[in-house]
């Protein structure tokens, strides 16, 4: 019985020496020190090792390229710099062609007015010696007194935050001559306290009257135009109660005056 106890107390010592790493350390000659591990101590420390490497290196991919798509970002928005640099450069000399165009047809306009008050002088001599049966002749040439253009179809309406105005500029010569000029619209806050008068196109006013009549809208017409216009609104409340439209020649003669209720289109 002992010899069999003795058989059992080995075979248990023998199987949890098996169940640990031993590790043997030798220093000098004949010393030698040994270490036992547990092997589940080493399968875990193995898991959390292999798991620790994976990770580093799962974090390491996504910082390189976190790093190189910034790089490109960065890379991009240097480009779009320069660009916008170059749009505004090109911008701010058209703007600067545009300003001197505007002058040349400014200079232009003067000087074929003052060519033609100088052709009427010149004949103005001449002219006096017609007879009156060539005046009477010419009588059914329009007067001063008539209309040379009119206004139809004048409409209104709030669309996207904005306050719209059209309406068909008609030109009333019988003899289908073209007429041109300028217009502006005006639209009038009579219920604002302040009251308030905009303007389309944009534009000073002095006596409730364009300061400069050239920075209308151009027109040329035999027949007919659509005039468009628009202004922003912050609120409903703010839709202007009347409109006026004004229209001069080339020469800033004042063709038409009219003003128009909202809400009450003719």
């Amino acid at each position: 019985m002992q010899d069999q106890g003795k058989r059992t107390r080995r075979a248990r010592k023998a199987s949890r020496l098996s169940s640990h790493l031993t590790v043997m350390f030798v220093k000098g000659q004949g010393r030698v020190r040994s270490v036992n591990i547990s092997a589940r101590i080493l399968l875990i420390a193995s898991l959390f090792f292999l798991l620790y490497i994976v990770g580093s290196l799962i974090v390491i991919n996504d910082y390189f390229d976190k790093r190189r798509n910034t790089a490109v970002l960065l890379n991009r928005i240097s480009q779009l710099n320069v660009q916008v640099e170059d749009s505004t450069k090109a911008l701010e000399k058209s703007r600067k062609q545009l300003a001197l165009l505007e002058k040349s047809i400014e200079d232009m306009e003067t000087q074929a007015e003052d060519q033609a008050e100088m052709a009427g002088t010149g004949t103005e001599n001449r002219d006096a010696t017609v007879s009156k049966e060539t005046a009477s002749s010419g009588s059914d040439k329009l007067s001063p007194q008539e209309p040379v253009v009119g206004i139809a179809d004048m409409a209104f309406r709030d669309e996207e935050g904005k306050f719209i105005v059209t309406f068909k500029l008609l030109n009333l010569f019988k003899d289908e001559r073209a007429v041109s000029g300028y217009v502006h619209t005006l639209a009038l806050e009579k219920n604002a306290d302040p009251p308030r008068i905009r303007t389309f196109p944009s534009v000073g006013l002095q006596d409730g009257v364009p300061v400069n009549y050239k920075r209308g809208q151009l027109f040329l017409i035999k027949r007919f135009r659509t005039i468009h216009a628009e202004y922003p609104l912050e609120a409903k409340t703010e839709s202007p109660s009347s409109i006026v439209v004004l229209v001069y020649d080339r020469s800033g003669t004042l063709l038409l005056r009219k003003e128009f209720e909202v809400g009450h289109n003719p």
